[in-house]
């Protein structure tokens, strides 16, 4: 995924992730997936959700949710707070 990102970087365009956690669009988010993340999680007191998509964006790409509970936009939103390590960024990147 990073090398994805890099390239598009290179020619100005930004890479973006729909339903990146799977749910609306049977995307390829693993239960294997969900439980790393939700270990990394526990670091920062953070869900699953939170780490996929502070990884998304800490890879350099953007993403776009959908949800019909405003709690879900928040918890979503809620993921500027924290910087995921190289390590877990590794971790992330080898399942991706």
């Amino acid at each position: 995924a990073s090398k994805t990102v890099e390239s598009n970087m290179k020619r100005g365009v930004l890479v973006q992730a729909w339903a990146p956690l799977g749910y609306s669009l049977g995307g390829r988010f693993t239960p294997k997936m969900k439980a790393v993340c939700a270990e990394i999680g526990k670091k920062y007191g953070k869900s699953f959700a939170q780490v996929a998509l502070r990884w998304i964006v800490q890879s350099g790409a953007s993403f776009t949710c959908q949800s019909s509970k405003k709690s879900h936009f928040v918890e979503d939103l809620n993921i500027f707070d924290f910087e995921l390590t190289p390590d877990d960024m590794s971790i992330l990147d080898e399942l991706a």
